[in-house]
Order: C-alpha cells, then structure tokens, then sequence
C-alpha cells in the first residue's frame, strides 16, 4: 500500500511538470522592441524608399523621354517633407549627372564645402546650404566642368564624401539621422 502512494505522487508530479512545459510551449511570449530598432526601420525604410522612387523615376524617364532632372528635383522637395514628418532628423544629400554637367543637393541642417576635380587639380566651388524646403535652388549646386570627382566636406557634421564621376549618368546619394546621440547613415 505505501509504495502505490509514492508512485502516485510521482505521476502527479510529472503530470505538473509536462502540463508547464505544455503550457509555456502554447503561450504566447512577450517581446520587448527598443525605441532604437523602431527608429532605425523608420530610417532604414525611408532610404529603401527614396532610391527606389529614384530608380523609378529615372524608368519614366527613358521611356516618356521627360527631364530627369527636372523631375528628381520635384520629387526629393515632395520626399523631404514627407521624411522630415517621419523622422525630424532625416537629412540626405545627393549628387546627380556625369563628367560634363552635375548636381549636388543639401538637405542638411548645416552647409557644405563643395569641390570639384578635374585635369587640373580640386577646386573649391563655394559652400551649398542646407536644409531648404522653400528655396530649393539655394540648397542645389550645378557644376559645369570636366569633372572627374565630387567631395562634399562638412567639418562640424563630420562628412567628407569624394565620388567618382564618370561619362554616364549617376546618381550618388547618403543619408544620416540621429537618434540618442547614435549616428545612422545610409548610402
């Protein structure tokens, strides 16, 4: 009789333990997401989106045989104010064009020094402002040289971008926001 107890208190106990490990297999989980994950898929998704709009206006573009210039312009005045609602942090600049006639946008909060090199050395152009949503022609800068490279310097944001600017038309963009002092960028 007492070793029938003592098995029943086994099956009881085992019975506890499979129906916790059942139980814990079933429920549900809580998940804990940092505010920072959250604030980089929002920053994340709004530089997927802008170059894939960018590629997308560049498609029109061949087959409506529209401006493409014309038309990148009106679209990143439109996405900056769309991102600065996203994320008021959301600062991008972009340079467009080819060897013969390019481009470069500001949409940050500070200016930028822009050079431009060439056969014969870097030249400084002047300094492009930034962060204009009314005055879009103050933030662009074209430049109309035999261009081999670009570099935007910018000592108090820490940026300094060189790219290489060949025969055929590119596009070259970056973009950064900050969040609780980390710096994201993407390109």
């Amino acid at each position: 009789m007492f070793k029938a107890k003592k098995r029943g208190q086994f099956l009881i106990i085992g019975a506890v333990i499979l129906g916790i490990l059942i139980l814990s297999l079933a429920a549900t989980q809580n998940a804990v997401i940092k505010k920072d994950s959250i604030s980089l898929k929002k920053f994340n998704g709004l530089c997927e989106n802008y170059k894939n709009e960018i590629f997308e206006i560049s498609r029109y573009t061949i087959n409506a045989k529209s401006n493409e210039f014309y038309l990148i312009n009106d679209f990143t005045i439109n996405f900056s104010r769309y991102a600065g609602g996203v994320d008021k942090n959301f600062a991008f600049m972009y340079v467009y064009g080819n060897s013969d006639y390019a481009v470069v946008f500001n949409n940050f909060n500070k200016s930028a020094g822009i050079y431009a090199t060439n056969d014969g050395g870097e030249n400084y152009l002047g300094v492009l402002n930034g962060n204009c949503l009314t005055n879009f022609n103050s933030c662009t800068m074209a430049i109309n040289n035999n261009i081999n490279k670009i570099r935007i310097l910018n000592e108090t944001e820490k940026i300094n971008k060189t790219y290489d600017i060949k025969d055929d038309e590119k596009f070259y963009f970056f973009a950064e926001t900050i969040k609780d002092g980390e710096k994201y960028v993407c390109e």
